[in-house]
């Protein structure tokens, strides 16, 4: 039984909830069971936040990452419900399952969950070049960096507005997409940064995003902290090389295929900006690299995996 109630979410995990179930449907008729065996129903809940608090048996619960709990400083208002509600809807889980290797290391931790009962399941990727339209919109007419995203404090945008306020010759911008727009002009003033730098683009269609993407110097990524982090990827499959805070899961999912660098210096941001505006063999090297990682990681996979775990934690009942 799979939970429906995630894929209302607006954020990433209503994409993922949606994505899955999908990949599961096609699978419908081409998984392998064994006619003889009668296995129990397995109830499958894709987001931690939509469970009910008291799980039904022979449960699967879907963490994508303990961000309030891994960065608690920037999330006051949701310990309560972390460490009291989330805390024992996992303790009844029969099996959790989580988006990478980082992730399942703080899912334990914070959790009090052994970590042979957690399963790694990466996320897929979404080839969002293949909905590419003709589309009216506004492509910045000099160099910039393109940040995808939320203005949290743990996102950290920030050090990229500060970077690029540091650059004297003013000629890098920055293309915002998402809800960022909503503060990123006050934000950027804070640092001194010249407005007509900034361009605010709010949410865009899948294919304008990629119409923006394509024409940067780099996705820019400077977050403490995600679960997994869509973005470059889909940045890669559309040849766009990524500049990533050197945290998890950035760091574990695309090593040698991003330029890493520490989230709090803004001189080491500019650095890395100026590199692959100025590389762009290197740019598209690492471009190519993170594409192919992207390639692999599949939903069909995905699915395929998480049935694995839906059999093998009825088997054990």
């Amino acid at each position: 039984m799979y939970d429906l109630g995630p894929t209302h979410d607006p954020r990433g995990i209503g994409r993922v909830a949606k994505s899955l179930l999908s990949a599961l449907t096609n699978q419908n008729g081409t998984v392998r069971r064994n006619p003889k065996a009668i296995l129990p129903t397995i109830y499958f809940f894709p987001s931690i936040h939509w469970c009910p608090n008291i799980l039904p048996s022979h449960s699967v619960v879907m963490v994508h990452d303990t961000t309030p709990l891994s960065l608690w400083q920037f999330f006051p208002d949701s310990l309560g419900e972390w460490l009291n509600e989330f805390f024992q809807i996992a303790s009844q889980a029969s099996r959790m399952v989580t988006i990478s290797l980082s992730a399942r290391d703080e899912v334990a931790k914070h959790l009090l969950i052994e970590q042979d009962r957690i399963s790694v399941i990466n996320n897929g990727i979404t080839d969002l070049t293949s909905e590419i339209k003709s589309e009216d919109i506004t492509i910045p007419d000099i160099p910039y960096v393109t940040y995808i995203g939320a203005s949290d404090p743990h996102k950290n945008i920030d050090v990229v507005l500060s970077a690029l306020a540091l650059n004297t010759k003013c000629d890098i911008g920055i293309a915002v997409i998402g809800s960022a727009c909503d503060d990123v002009a006050d934000r950027s003033r804070i640092w001194g940064l010249d407005q007509s730098l900034v361009f605010p683009m709010g949410k865009l269609s899948d294919g304008a995003l990629v119409s923006v993407l394509r024409q940067s110097i780099a996705l820019v990524m400077p977050s403490l902290y995600e679960g997994f982090g869509l973005p470059p990827f889909e940045a890669a499959l559309a040849g766009v090389p990524s500049i990533c805070s050197n945290r998890p899961a950035h760091n574990e999912l695309l090593a040698g295929a991003a330029l890493f660098v520490n989230p709090f210096l803004a001189d080491a941001w500019l650095e890395a900006i100026r590199t692959l505006q100025h590389d762009r063999l290197q740019a598209e090297a690492l471009a190519t690299k993170a594409s192919a990682i992207a390639r692999t990681l599949t939903w069909e996979r995905a699915a395929e995996q998480l049935v694995k775990v839906f059999t093998e934690t009825a088997e054990q009942i």
